[in-house]
């Protein structure tokens, strides 16, 4: 009995090292929180709700999916849902693989003599003086060049173990695309062009001027060839150009044509110029199509890297500078960046390769062997068979995973048994395996492995086995596979199984491997990139804090309902404003000084981001026809000016004022009124106008609408003494949005570290040249405060040191982090704002702190020393963009820390305040989306 005792406790015991064993990956888990702050789902991109033709420019224009709409567009409306939406991408992405099966290129006809006539662009204008308004010199922003000129890239430091360059790669969903995008440079100085990156495709494009064809709308400025000191165009008998199909046009250019499985395509020049990977590492000599005819909808990236297996690829062309081998890792959450290296990696003992499998019918493309699939410790009963008679393709390009019905179903059943706990969801049309996860606190699904013929095992990451297709019912998760269609002639891994992996594809070796992203994170033999005054009174910062506090109100939950007019820009060059710190009107906020009317009558007014009203101080005033308070300037009287004329009731303009704006149009009154009430109480009241503005010598705006102010309660006492407002904000009437016919509806500035020196207000996009050491992000839609900008900050360093805080801490969803001009502090959520108030005060230990001046509770009391050393600050914004802070001016106010802490209870917007952002050239771009950072820029 002792003995079968013994022998019984065994058995039990080698059970539970077996269970043990068993459940090591069993399952996977994540939290809602890990949810939010990943944003894991992948939203129908705007598709085109119109399309039209303007010279030979094709414009799209956009609409959002997934919110109500009486005509839904295309990809979310009825009869075409986000499932189905990603099925047509995918279907679509089939037949481009089909195609170029046989031939990566076609035999496009030659286009016409003369359609590349490349066009030298027109010299800058020369400046005119317009006499009337002193205006002090126009101080240009200084170019910052990185070590190659022209690309606002930092230095990559090589690998130890392999001459390999990494480049950082995200999604593309900010450019209305599902794939993965990276940003390389073009030519001569560098133009910096955003590109789809794809390993079913061979030739690399972008668009190119002149577009004698079509060119759509895309992120960066087309690439102009004629401005590249390396540009070549291919000759015929190339065997570059023969790899291209061998057509040519009657002088001998070397032509390409690609086409995709939509009816899409690109056609253009085969050409040569250098391919900047990073700011040190480039492949000179690089061929690729320069697009000229670009038809069809690519979102807004501005053309495609291949990686396939032809000689034409990106991985081909770079083998013998850096290897013929090259991976990627794309981002589990598309508020995160992965990477792209092109060139051999270190070894790492968690890699696990198999074996790449070439099929003479798709000669370009990559497969593996895939023979089973384990789903939570269970085998699928599916003979090894079922996958390999057709063959596994691995594709960055396609988005979910298409299995052979047999497997597919059974992968189902076995899911939905172990997911007994959770409610079921409606399918999303052809992803049919869904769950609503509202009320967990976190989930647990079972894990997924591939396993390959030679025995190498392909664990798959949590987000690569759900996906969240909702982005208003976010905790709505669906299995992220789907059955094969019959067309489908083999089985596709798509890139959401690939996110969170560093996938290696070893060409030379004949072998792919897999290692998760996060023993890749750890390994220090790689470079991975993450993919940034006149004496007067000073102003009180304790009067300034009090206004930042009554703003707050109106940033965390206030409402617009106006809307952004933009329009392109056409052909004025951008003019620029010198701008100061407000130390002379008694104010931290900036100022500018413009002129009104005709004559132009010099006003000194605060620009504000976070303001789509322009107002000023007018005579009248005083005297019972209202309250003024002094201000520098003498007030303007629109009687003695020659173009001012009151806005009529009735008008559009009036319309736009009436609903943000106050008392729009009286019964006593044909003139458009308007009351201003600010969130402190404040309010400005008067008749709203038009007149001349003049912004710089030879700049004006014709017709400029703006608030004539008889009446101003509550503004005397500290609120400086400038002479009104000027609103830069996202509506129709702001200063932006009506100087857009003329400039276009970007705008720049810079903020000066002190009141010792000059930044500029900048109306218009800069030139290309201009560019260098921007970062971008892109600009976070909103219904929510409409007139405000605003970016979605991720991330926070102390010292160099990451905050450790997740991303879900700062504002996201609907919300996000104004960038306003017109506050002074950064205003952030309770938890990054303590953890970066302790990470600070630690590092300033040596410095004895000073009463607080509320609500910034960290001053210090720096009197004394010769020399102190302020800590670093830097911003991690979605997208990867990373920008330090200007040290020591961006950092602190008066000796105090330029942040604040919200309340807990406040789950609005936060604030990126002024402060934060000296020195810095602020780039908006609402045409394109995004923000751009500069730093050092005045």
């Amino acid at each position: 009995m002792a003995s079968q005792r013994c022998l019984v406790r065994l058995l039990l015991l080698c059970l539970l090292c077996g269970a043990a064993l068993a459940a090591k990956r069993r399952y996977l888990t994540a939290t809602m929180d890990e949810l939010l702050s990943y944003k894991a789902h992948v939203d129908c991109p705007p598709t085109k709700e119109s399309v039209t033709t303007s010279g030979n420019k094709l414009t799209t224009t956009p609409l959002v999916c997934g919110l109500p709409d009486p005509n839904p567009p295309k990809c979310c409306g009825a009869g075409e849902s986000f499932g189905r939406h990603v099925l047509n991408h995918d279907i679509n992405r089939l037949s481009t693989l089909l195609r170029r099966s046989s031939a990566a290129v076609s035999t496009a006809p030659a286009p016409s003599a003369g359609a590349i006539p490349w066009i030298p662009s027109a010299p800058a204008p020369s400046p005119l003086v317009v006499p009337g308004i002193p205006l002090p010199p126009i101080p240009f922003p200084p170019t910052m060049p990185p070590v190659v000129s022209g690309f606002p890239f930092p230095p990559v430091a090589s690998p130890a173990e392999a001459p390999a360059v990494t480049i950082p790669d995200s999604s593309g969903e900010y450019l209305d695309t599902l794939e993965f995008v990276v940003t390389v440079g073009f030519g001569t100085p560098a133009r910096t062009s955003t590109l789809l990156f794809d390993t079913g495709s061979d030739v690399s494009w972008i668009q190119c001027q002149p577009c004698s064809g079509h060119c759509y709308p895309q992120h960066d400025p087309i690439f102009d060839p004629t401005k590249s000191a390396t540009y070549a165009a291919v000759r015929c008998g190339d065997p570059q150009c023969q790899a291209a199909g061998g057509r040519c046009d009657g002088n001998g250019t070397c032509l390409y044509e690609v086409g995709y499985g939509d009816g899409s395509s690109s056609s253009g020049v085969l050409s040569h110029d250098t391919l900047t990977l990073t700011s040190s590492r480039t492949l000179p000599g690089f061929a690729f199509g320069c697009g000229e005819q670009n038809l069809g909808y690519f979102g807004s990236v501005d053309g495609l890297i291949g990686l396939g297996r032809s000689p034409l690829s990106l991985s081909s062309q770079a083998a013998a500078t850096f290897g013929a081998t090259f991976s990627y890792c794309l981002p589990s959450h598309n508020n995160s960046n992965g990477y792209l290296t092109i060139g051999s990696t270190p070894v790492s003992e968690t890699v696990v390769y198999t074996a790449m499998v070439q099929k003479d019918e798709y000669p370009s493309f990559y497969f593996v062997e895939l023979v089973s699939i384990d789903i939570g410790g269970f085998v699928l009963p599916v003979p090894p068979t079922v996958f390999t008679s057709t063959g596994t393709l691995l594709d960055s390009g396609t988005i979910l995973t298409y299995l052979p019905p047999e497997a597919y179903t059974a992968l189902r059943d076995r899911f939905k048994f172990t997911m007994k706990q959770y409610k079921p969801a409606p399918p999303y049309d052809i992803l049919d395996t869904c769950y609503d996860f509202t009320g967990q606190n976190a989930i647990f699904i079972p894990a997924v492995s591939f396993k390959f013929s030679d025995g190498s095992v392909f664990d798959l990451d949590f987000f690569g086995i759900l996906i969240f297709p909702d982005d208003v019912e976010t905790a709505i998760g669906c299995l992220a596979f789907v059955a094969r269609p019959s067309m489908m002639p083999f089985t596709i891994v798509g890139n959401t199984q690939q996110r969170n992996t560093e996938v290696i594809y070893d060409v030379a070796a004949e072998k792919i491997g897999f290692v998760s992203a996060t023993s890749v994170a750890s390994s220090s033999s790689r470079a991975i990139l993450p993919l940034a005054h006149r004496q007067r009174p000073e102003p009180s910062l304790a009067a300034t804090l009090r206004r930042d506090g009554a703003r707050r109100s109106t940033h965390v939950t206030g409402t617009s309902s106006m809307r952004l007019r933009s329009s392109s820009n056409s052909g004025v060059p951008p003019v620029v404003i010198p701008t100061e710190l407000g130390y002379s009107v008694a104010s931290l906020e900036y100022v500018v000084t413009v002129g009104f009317g005709t004559p132009a009558v010099p006003q000194t007014v605060m620009i504000d981001s976070g303001s789509d009203f322009n107002w000023i101080q007018c005579t009248p005033c005083g005297s019972g026809d209202g309250e003024c308070y002094p201000e520098k300037e003498r007030l303007f009287d629109p009687r003695e000016s020659a173009t001012y004329a009151p806005v009529p009731c009735g008008s559009g303009a009036c319309r736009n004022i009436s609903a943000g704006e106050g008392d729009g149009c009286t019964e006593q009154d044909s003139r458009c009124g308007f009351t201003l009430t600010y969130a402190d109480g404040s309010n400005s009241t008067g008749v709203y106008g038009s007149d001349t503005l003049t912004l710089a010598p030879g700049a004006v705006v014709d017709g400029f609408r703006f608030g004539c102010g008889h009446d101003q309660q509550g503004m005397a006492t500290d609120a400086g003494t400038f002479d009104g407002v000027i609103g830069l904000g996202s509506t129709a009437e702001s200063l932006v949005s009506q100087a857009s016919p003329a400039y276009g509806g970007a705008f720049s500035y810079c903020l000066p570290a002190t009141s010792a020196f000059t930044g500029f207000l900048a109306l218009g996009r800069p030139a290309a040249t201009a560019k260098p050491g921007f970062v971008f992000t892109p600009m976070h839609p909103s219904d929510h405060v409409a007139v405000f900008y605003k970016v979605t900050l991720t991330g926070i360093s102390v010292a160099g040191r990451p905050l450790d805080v997740p991303p879900s801490a700062f504002p996201h969803g609907d919300y996000g982090m104004i960038l306003d001009s017109g506050t002074v502090v950064t205003m952030l959520p309770a938890t990054p704002y303590a953890a970066l108030r302790a990470a600070f005060r630690r590092a300033m230990a040596a410095y004895p702190l000073a009463p607080p001046i509320h609500p910034v509770d960290t001053c210090y009391n720096l009197t004394g020393y010769s020399n102190v050393t302020v800590p670093s600050v830097a911003f991690t914004f979605l997208g990867g963009a990373t920008v330090e802070l200007d040290n020591p001016s961006g950092i602190l106010v008066e000796g105090c820390l330029a942040f604040v802490g919200l309340k807990p209870d406040d789950h609005g917007n936060g604030v990126i305040g002024n402060v934060n952002q000296r020195t810095m050239e602020v780039l908006y771009d609402p045409e394109y989306g995004t923000v751009g950072l500069r730093a050092a820029a005045c």
